[in-house]
């Protein structure tokens, strides 16, 4: 019983290192390592939570290199025996791929899968492009805001760098003209629909790029909100493909994002409209090159990664129940409406359709 409890207030101080810097984040961290150590030393660790060999010569993890999520999901992932769970769980041993439902745990990396509900599904006739959506929290304070972005809504729409204005409504150029400089240049950015918030069809749409580019300019214009997962505007964006450290291909672009005002997420996390998922970085990375390489046609609506996620996690049941649901269709009725673009259609086409409207 006793060593029951002295496991489970480790993965609770793990886990709440992340309601982070206002409680000391660094410092809680190294707190946590240094209990983990002490217990290890005495011999109170079961073979299940030993720190890993590849630690560094002090037995801590070096948390430079290693993935604080992944650390957490070794702990959470295991039970007393040293086996993986089976319920709630999905690992890769060969890829090193894991995710895992983190209940009502919302943190910056956190991925929300929509729940369906087979009886009646809201998604189904209100908000279409959430249902089976897969999103990644990209900002949370449970104080003022949360946001994320739809990962699984790929557009077959490509935006020239002539596409994107500034606040005046003039072509975007970077300080120094730097584009003037490649007249006949133009790179061709795919879009994602990332949500209804300054969404595509706003008069002031918020373009969100996601990119795992690590050269000092990459690190310096982005926040990284997983693992090799960069977060950047478009302004960022095009002064790494300027300065050679990338090319638009690299950047997986977002028109809009979804949004949450305070304690709104967790009323609807106890709702039970979302799953709460804890995902490694490869496994994102992965499904966002695949829709990239193989999905065309935005009409597809991501379903798959939806699909994959939730079996990671111990839902496939459910997800193979809800498959080619009513809802099901009228998201894609919802996707030939709105992301299927003509080929050759630019933003400013877009703009005056809408106005026209």
């Amino acid at each position: 019983v006793i060593m029951k409890l002295v496991i489970i207030s480790l993965i609770s101080a793990v886990i709440c290192f992340h309601f982070p810097l206002s409680i000391g984040g660094f410092q809680l961290q190294s707190n946590v390592v240094s209990i983990l150590q002490c217990l290890q030393k005495r011999n109170y660790l079961p073979p299940a939570f030993q720190l890993s060999a590849e630690s560094s010569e002090d037995g801590a993890p070096d948390f430079d290199t290693d993935d604080w999520r992944e650390f957490r999901a070794r702990l959470v992932m295991r039970t007393s025996d040293g086996e993986a769970t089976s319920d709630d769980i999905g690992s890769s041993h060969s890829t090193n791929t894991w995710a895992y439902d983190s209940g009502y745990l919302i943190e910056p990396g956190s991925i929300i899968l929509a729940k369906v509900d087979p009886d009646f599904c809201y998604f189904g006739l209100n908000q279409q492009y959430f249902h089976k959506s897969v999103m990644l929290v990209t900002h949370h304070n449970e104080n003022s805001f949360t946001k994320g972005i739809i990962l699984n809504r790929p557009t077959n729409l490509f935006l020239g760098d002539e596409d994107f204005l500034n606040e005046n409504g003039d072509p975007f150029i970077l300080e120094g003209g730097r584009m003037s400089e490649r007249k006949n240049e133009s790179n061709e950015w795919r879009i994602w629909y990332g949500g209804d918030v300054h969404g595509l069809y706003s008069d002031d749409p918020e373009i969100i790029c996601l990119h795992s580019v690590r050269s000092e300019l990459g690190r310096n214009v982005s926040q990284e909100v997983m693992k090799n997962v960069m977060l950047t505007n478009y302004q960022g964006a095009r002064q790494i493909v300027d300065a050679g450290d990338a090319t638009s291909s690299d950047f997986w672009v977002f028109a809009g994002y979804a949004g949450w005002t305070s304690g709104q997420l967790l009323d609807e996390l106890k709702r039970e409209s979302w799953y709460m998922v804890s995902a490694d970085s490869q496994t994102v990375w992965s499904e966002l090159v695949r829709q990239r390489d193989e999905e065309s046609d935005p009409r597809n609506v991501g379903l798959t990664t939806w699909s994959m996620l939730m079996r990671m996690i111990g839902r496939e049941g459910e997800a193979q129940h809800l498959s080619d649901s009513f809802a099901d269709l009228t998201l894609k009725e919802w996707a030939a409406d709105t992301i299927l673009f003509n080929s050759s259609i630019t933003f400013a086409e877009i703009q005056d359709g809408l106005d026209e409207s």
